[in-house]
């Protein structure tokens, strides 16, 4: 869950893009007290061009929107493998564990750009709005590139298909020898 400071940043650098979004906020989990609240005024500010919606959303569904140009992330491997099938950008903002290495991977495929590090960290207004607007102006063939590129890897006879074969293959004969 985002602190305050962090919220208002997001909010601030949404409304300075210009851009059209939705913005899904989370409440916390079970038995936390405390709701990510969005700036006073901010909906009435963006109305028109944007939405919050409080809970959750199906986003592979959502992602695989045409008017979708991209997501901010923190950079989960689910995350980042469903803004790959549905082949758009990602503003990342890796938390913690495996997401660093995961946003890595993300720019070198030319599929994202960071925007913030750490739990704790605080985006640039400025330098986020920048980077969305520029995230909506890139969509295009690299996404629908890299789209095809999952769906067939994904597909039997694919490349992950096959490697997720192998590795049960693999499991199974360990094992039986008793490794």
């Amino acid at each position: 869950m985002l602190a305050p400071p962090q919220v208002e940043a997001v909010a601030a650098a949404l409304e300075l893009s210009g851009e059209r979004f939705v913005w899904c906020v989370r409440g916390p989990g079970v038995g936390e007290e405390k709701k990510v609240a969005v700036p006073e005024g901010f909906e009435e500010r963006v109305k028109g061009r944007g939405v919050v919606v409080e809970g959750r959303l199906g986003k592979a569904a959502v992602l695989k929107h045409r008017a979708v140009a991209g997501f901010l992330t923190h950079c989960g491997w689910r995350s980042v493998m469903e803004g790959m099938a549905a082949g758009v950008k990602m503003l990342m903002w890796p938390m913690g564990a495996e997401q660093y290495v995961n946003a890595r991977l993300v720019v070198e495929v030319g599929m994202g750009v960071g925007v913030c590090e750490g739990e704790d960290g605080v985006p640039n207004v400025e330098e986020m709005a920048k980077k969305l607007k520029e995230m909506v102006e890139m969509k295009g063939e690299k996404g629908k590139e890299i789209r095809r590129m999952a769906a067939a890897a994904a597909e039997e006879g694919g490349s992950s298909s096959d490697d997720l074969e192998r590795m049960v293959k693999e499991l199974c004969m360990m094992g039986r020898r008793g490794t």
